[in-house]
């Protein structure tokens, strides 16, 4: 069923998460317990991008899919983040962002992995609107 069949449909949001305490640097895992914020590839140090690296090509594999260079590259298989806040460290995590390509270019997904963190949702949106998160009732 379509969503317009429902009165439903997309709107923009912005949400408020607690990422924790920020730090100045590139990521290590120490920091995962001050900062639950996570930022591929820019912000992370090798040692992170070489653990996710490991644990997303072991993913792949295991789902019979081809290997790609996530977290260094855009994935086309971002659905494995399911998969990869399970694992200790990255489950200690409350929001992973990386880059993806549009059709017009470059932007930044962010992806929230706990909605326990999530401080506040505002619609963006003129219409009365009442938000439901996909994966949440």
């Amino acid at each position: 069923m379509q969503a317009h069949e429902r009165d439903e449909e997309l709107c923009i949001v912005d949400v408020k998460v607690n990422v924790g305490q920020w730090v100045n640097r590139k990521q290590s895992f120490d920091t995962f317990d001050l900062l639950h914020f996570l930022k591929v590839p820019d912000r992370a140090k090798q040692a992170v991008l070489d653990d996710i690296a490991e644990h997303w090509k072991r993913l792949l594999a295991l789902r019979g899919l081809p290997q790609d260079d996530f977290p260094r590259k855009a994935s086309p298989h971002m659905e494995l983040l399911d998969e990869l806040i399970k694992i200790e460290p990255y489950n200690k995590l409350n929001v992973i962002g990386f880059p993806i390509q549009t059709t017009t270019g470059w932007t930044q997904a962010a992806v929230v992995t706990n909605p326990d963190a999530i401080v506040e949702i505002t619609p963006i949106t003129m219409f009365d609107t009442r938000v439901k998160l996909a994966g949440m009732e």
